[in-house]
């Protein structure tokens, strides 16, 4: 029995599923973005510096969930406008990923 790994494969012409693709990105997007809340540190002394403490954190937050947002949108249109998927993308799309 010869099992096949799509994403290795040195064949010429392999085409990967559209949808399984953006799938894979969505979801290490979202895993990355549920990082980043919970570096959000609360504590529980509430004093005027450990407030503006964590103003701070959320602002980073909320600046670092903008451009994780707009990387993932910019790789949707690009996606969205690419016709097939071949290994060569599927390759650059994990080190997008990675990064």
């Amino acid at each position: 029995m010869k099992i096949q790994l799509n994403f290795i494969t040195k064949e010429r012409g392999v085409e990967y599923p559209k949808h399984r693709f953006e799938f894979f990105s969505d979801g290490v997007m979202a895993i990355v973005m549920t990082i980043m809340v919970l570096e959000i540190v609360v504590s529980s002394d509430f004093s005027f510096e450990n407030i503006g403490e964590l103003l701070k954190s959320i602002l980073i937050y909320f600046v670092s969930f903008f451009i994780v947002g707009w990387h993932l949108n910019r790789h949707h249109h690009i996606i969205h406008n690419t016709k097939t998927i071949t290994g060569k993308i599927a390759m650059k799309n994990l080190l997008f990923c990675f990064s």
